[in-house]
């Protein structure tokens, strides 16, 4: 069961800022660096993300005020199936969750985020804007970001992508169990060097799973995607044509819902479907699928 916005009415965003603390956080590929936080906010934001503070200069920017709570629906997390809800307005994009509204300004990479709950909600509602600021990015430097697991073995990265409940968590963890590295099983990043090489990178971003190291994130080279299955024995199908195209488009969170950035998107995937083998893995939940997928 999915629920509806969360907002009651639009909070006035002033952008003048609700404190003068900054945090920039690594994310694999890039940095963003949040602004404007005040010291409550700022220390539950480094509480979640010290790990991954960077000082690499950003090409993505959070500017973070206050906003009332009325503004808001109350919502406990856990009860339903929560998602953002985004809506063109304007010259922007409008995302509204659990106690935070944020306009997004796409061609500058900049978010403008109005923040009206407990502090132990914050880093959350930072991280919903951040995906989607994180999206548009790759989009338009030709890469993706995929709703997908990630896992390295020798160097080289594999990629899983399946609805929720495909097991992409369940996989993460028996590979961790067998000591391979888990980027991440919940976004993860792709990009192409110089040469046109497809290159994985992890995200702080995390599902069940947990957050990853900083310095599992990457860059790894991509051997190869597969579309999760579950079976009752391990075995991989070539994906083609539509069915590899569909499954990606269907994981590519934001863009595959944003009209502004649907053609971008279908582009990146032509290029990509073409570039990176993509397989269907259908397999037990038992560590021995991964003698299938290194074959």
């Amino acid at each position: 069961m999915k629920i509806p916005k969360l907002i009651k009415t639009w909070p006035n965003l002033s952008r003048s800022g609700a404190g003068d603390r900054t945090m920039s956080i690594g994310l694999g590929c890039t940095t963003l660096e949040v602004t404007g936080m005040d010291e409550e906010l700022y220390g539950a934001l480094h509480r979640r993300f010290s790990a991954f503070e960077s000082k690499v200069p950003a090409s993505l920017t959070i500017q973070i005020e206050r906003a009332a709570a009325e503004h808001f629906v109350p919502f406990e997390p856990g009860q339903w199936e929560y998602r953002v809800h985004t809506e063109r307005a304007d010259e922007y994009v409008r995302a509204s969750g659990i106690a935070f509204a944020a306009e997004l300004e796409l061609n500058e990479l900049h978010a403008s985020l109005a923040f009206g709950g407990s502090s132990d909600l914050f880093s959350q509602a930072v991280e919903n804007v951040g995906r989607l600021l994180l999206a548009t990015m790759l989009l338009r430097s030709g890469g993706l970001l995929f709703h997908s697991a990630a896992i390295v073995d020798e160097g080289q990265a594999r990629l899983f992508v399946g609805r929720s409940g495909a097991g992409k968590t369940t996989l993460s963890r028996m590979m961790r169990d067998r000591g391979l590295t888990v980027t991440s099983d919940e976004l993860n990043a792709v990009t192409f060097d110089e040469s046109g090489r497809p290159i994985l990178w992890g995200t702080p971003f995390a599902g069940d799973f947990g957050p990853t190291r900083p310095d599992a994130l990457g860059p790894h080279p991509l051997a190869g995607i597969f579309l999760l299955e579950q079976a009752p024995e391990n075995r991989t199908i070539q994906a083609r044509g539509a069915r590899a195209y569909g499954s990606l488009f269907a994981a590519a969170p934001f863009a595959n819902a944003e009209s502004a950035l649907v053609p971008e998107l279908e582009t990146s995937l032509e290029r990509f479907v073409g570039d990176v083998p993509v397989h269907i893995l259908r397999f037990l939940k038992d560590p021995s699928v991964w003698d299938v997928v290194a074959a």
